[in-house]
């Protein structure tokens, strides 16, 4: 089950690792040259700053298993909308990248929390450990296949396509894992509702 949670997380977090080397084409896409890339990694950072204040605050009105699904699927689903949305303001991009690393950043304060409350205590060390190799694996991984794929295509490189395919095998992802694992990730929620008082 740990092992389950762990996945939703870490596939996750390779999706938004994949976004990082496209958000410079994009800044180019809408005119703001190389130097335009610093505004979307400051969306990006504010998404991830905004991420871990607003779990906790969603989980104590809302049902875990909810959250962990919404937060789960809003990754994929903001990469897919940068993808298919046309002539938007670049504010609404920008929106959209900050929603994707904002999921992320809470996902993982949420599975911090089941697996805390699943894991005994003699095996945390071992089960963070992972945690932690997983999520850097994942990122190197994410980063090395993104960055090998936009230097083979980079002369006919339509970005809004690729965007498209990375959110909808970030959708594919999400909604196997949530289908093999559902049950199981609703029971854990509720063994690892958070503690009142």
């Amino acid at each position: 089950m740990v092992w389950l949670v762990l996945t939703c997380l870490v596939h996750s977090t390779m999706l938004l690792a994949a976004m990082m080397p496209l958000l410079t084409p994009l800044a180019r896409q809408f005119g703001l040259g190389n130097e335009g890339t610093s505004v979307f990694v400051a969306a990006f950072g504010l998404g991830n700053l905004i991420g871990p204040i607003l779990a906790p605050l969603l989980f104590k009105r809302i049902k875990l298993s909810l959250v962990f699904l919404l937060t789960g699927f809003m990754t994929p689903l903001a990469v897919i909308s940068i993808g298919v949305v046309r002539s938007v303001p670049v504010i609404g991009i920008l929106a959209l990248v900050a929603a994707a690393a904002l999921a992320v950043a809470c996902l993982r304060v949420i599975v911090n929390t089941i697996l805390q409350r699943l894991t005994p205590d003699y095996k945390q060390g071992c089960v963070f450990g992972a945690e932690q190799a997983l999520l850097g694996l994942g990122w190197i991984i994410s980063l090395t296949v993104i960055t090998s794929l936009m230097s083979t295509i980079a002369p006919g490189l339509d970005i809004r396509k690729l965007f498209l395919f990375l959110g909808g095998g970030g959708l594919l992802m999400m909604s196997a894992c949530w289908a093999m694992s559902r049950r199981e990730i609703q029971n854990a929620c509720i063994a690892a509702k958070p503690l009142t008082g």
